[in-house]
């Protein structure tokens, strides 16, 4: 059922208790009528019906929240205490009833559920009914008075018997067909007879109902001043109620335990059914066999095909007219299937026309009629162990060809070993050869790598060497055509300055061309290099004294703080060549009044020079550029004067011969130093 169809069922059940109360009160029927008819009857339908959400809304709107009010309006704050443990009676047998649809348990059984809230309703009406009565008179009820205890155990005993014909009646009318296809709920499947044991617990429970009501009337049960002890003195009718509520609710368990028996007989009906169509219209060969006797008790028409027998025909047979085991193996396999131990195995059956086939098959345990049988699906493996048979013929031949083939190898082995034997030694010189060869070969892929590495920087170099040749020559050549063509329009002072622009373009040229010469000599090995014990200083003097004219016409003073006891192992020639290019580099770039300073500190294995000017320094992008050939530098000194940078590429070049290695220290307007390392003299030269 919908959830709109939900809400407006139990909005109705609960309306007819609401109407229904005010018209028990206004024809002044007994406060049973209310509680048992009007409100809580359909509201408790409900409740067990859908659950909590439906049990809330059907029986507040029933009154179940303030019926009290109007039944107990003489019993004042008492009837705080009714109106919510009705509350909690509805909720728990609804939270049950949605339990039981989870869980099949007798736990969550609906007499179960209200014997557990009879002991709650005892405790909570016998202690805190009893209790709070005593504040009485209340507001709403001024003439009220305390009540009793013996009339609080009074109202426990009606109660749980009004609450238990109320669950009966509950229960009947859930079971009842027309009840359960109103409510959309599932249907019980049941014979005639078990309604008519339903239709016979309703009137007995009307009967009761009657005569309960009746009861009702000389007990005047809402007068505080009666003697409760007469309640007991009817002991026919007490008697009767208990016998009766007792038989109701034996007679409602006794259905159920019917009923469950019934839907299980039918599911397992069903599940037969289902069985048996299978088992008759299944492509697949299946048997039905008595393992007591192996006999075949059913099989289809797919198995009467593959054996070539009629059902009939089949059915009378046993296993072992069918498979060509022995009768004690057939029995000892059903064994096993019985204690499921084994159940898939591959055997061989004969069919009508004596034909062998071998089979797979696949074996359980069911249960007809509380007898265990086998049931067994075989399955024809012919091709399958035909494709092996000829798998095996062919791996048969392939080994007989193989063992003749290893023969005939075995023939070549000797022969082999013998020419083996005569290889050995040659086989060791090659694998030292190989591995010489190994190692050249890793050796030269290294080369080559480095090769081109070193090509691709020098190609770099070359195009930007060129570049730097190409302006003073063409330089040259402008200065020289505009003496040529206007020798006579040109004065004498403008002579002398195309003369020294001259002179400056042919230095920086020679410079260029000689400082390309050496490092072309020392990448080609044209450059000898005898490196000796030589000592420092004087090697810096004669290169400082070769720059005397340069530093007095910018006005530079060179110290030459070298001691004049240090002696290094390196080629003269070519530290003589680092000096002069590092030390005219200074020049080139220290400001007219500046200075520039020579020294050198001796470490353990080495000697560290240094070339300080007071000069305007680099940047940190043009120190990481210096002594690469595959980056421009070009720096303008400050007297213009022009560079390459291949002055520190050759010094670089010429100190990593000499075993040194060389760094720049640098940064704009704070100078430069050009440090080298060379190695201390050796005592044996």
């Amino acid at each position: 059922m919908k959830e709109k169809n939900k809400l407006i069922v139990s909005l109705l059940f609960g309306l007819i208790g609401f109407f229904g109360s005010f018209i028990s009160i206004e024809l002044k029927l007994p406060d049973v009528t209310l509680s048992f008819i009007w409100s809580l009857i359909f509201p408790l339908v409900v409740s067990l019906a859908w659950g909590r959400k439906y049990a809330i809304i059907s029986s507040v709107i029933g009154l179940c929240g303030f019926f009290p009010f109007f039944v107990w309006s003489n019993n004042g704050w008492g009837a705080l205490v009714v109106s919510p443990i009705y509350i909690f009676w509805f909720y728990l047998n609804a939270y049950f009833a949605e339990k039981r649809e989870v869980y099949k348990s007798t736990v969550f059984n609906i007499y179960i559920v209200n014997l557990f809230f009879f002991s709650v309703l005892t405790i909570v009406y016998l202690i805190l009914l009893y209790n709070i009565s005593q504040l009485n008179p209340a507001f709403w009820a001024p003439k009220s008075k305390p009540i009793r205890f013996d009339v609080v155990v009074a109202i426990v005993v009606k109660s749980i018997l009004n609450l238990t014909i109320i669950v009966v009646l509950a229960d009947v009318l859930l079971h009842l067909p027309f009840i359960r296809t109103l409510l959309k709920l599932k249907e019980i499947k049941a014979e005639y007879n078990v309604y008519l044991y339903y239709t016979i617990s309703s009137i007995v429970g009307v009967a009761v109902w009657f005569g309960f009501e009746f009861l009702s009337y000389f007990l005047h049960y809402n007068d505080m001043n009666f003697d409760t002890s007469s309640i007991f003195n009817f002991e026919f009718g007490l008697t009767t109620v208990l016998i009766v509520a007792g038989c109701l609710l034996v007679t409602s368990i006794i259905i159920n335990e019917i009923n469950k028996k019934q839907a299980l007989e039918y599911d397992l009906l069903e599940s037969e059914v289902r069985f048996k169509t299978v088992f008759t219209n299944s492509d697949s060969i299946m048997l039905v066999i008595d393992p007591s006797d192996l006999k075949i008790i059913d099989a289809n028409s797919a198995a009467a095909k593959f054996y070539g027998y009629t059902l009939a025909e089949i059915k009378s047979k046993y296993i072992y007219d069918l498979n060509i085991n022995t009768r004690e193996q057939l029995f000892n396999t059903a064994k096993d299937i019985l204690t499921e131990k084994k159940s898939k195995f591959d055997s061989i059956h004969r069919n009508s026309k004596g034909e062998e086939h071998p089979v797979e098959i696949s074996s359980c345990i069911i249960s007809e009629q509380g007898k265990k049988k086998i049931f067994s699906i075989i399955t024809d493996i012919t091709e399958r162990v035909n494709a092996q048979a000829e798998l095996k013929q062919m791996n048969l031949h392939l080994e007989e060809l193989v063992n003749a083939r290893t023969k005939e190898l075995e023939f070549a082995m000797l022969d082999l070993q013998v020419a083996n034997y005569e290889m050995s030694e040659v086989n060791d010189a090659l694998k030292q050869e190989s591995k010489k060869l190994n190692e050249t070969n890793v050796k030269l892929e290294r080369s080559e790598s480095e090769l081109k590495a070193t090509i691709a920087e020098k190609n770099k170099f070359f195009s930007i060497i060129a570049h730097d040749l190409r302006n003073p020559i063409g330089f040259f050549g402008q200065m020289t055509e505009t003496i040529l063509y206007q020798i006579d329009k040109i004065d004498k002072d403008e002579i002398n300055y195309l003369i020294k622009m001259l002179d400056k373009a042919a230095k920086q040229s020679f410079d260029l061309l000689s400082n390309l010469l050496e490092w072309a000599n020392s990448q080609t090995g044209r450059m000898l290099f005898n490196p000796s014990n030589n000592e420092l200083y004087p090697i810096a003097a004669q290169v400082i004294q070769s720059f005397g004219i340069i530093c007095n016409n910018k006005e530079i003073t060179i110290h030459n703080k070298i001691d004049d006891k240090i002696i290094c192992l390196f080629d003269k020639q070519m530290i003589t060549t680092v000096f002069r290019n590092l030390i005219i580099n200074a020049i080139k770039f220290t400001p007219r009044g500046g200075t520039i300073k020579v020294q050198a500190n001796e470490d353990e294995n080495m000697v560290i020079v240094d070339v300080i000017d007071s000069g305007v320094g680099m940047s940190a992008e043009l120190v990481n550029k210096l002594f690469k050939i595959d980056e421009k530098v070009t720096s303008i000194g400050t007297e213009k004067e022009k560079g390459t940078g291949l002055g520190l590429i050759l010094c670089k070049d010429l100190i990593e011969r000499n075993g040194g290695g060389i760094t720049v220290i640098s940064s704009p307007g704070k100078g430069s130093t050009f440090r080298f390392i060379l190695q201390k003299q050796l005592d044996n030269l």
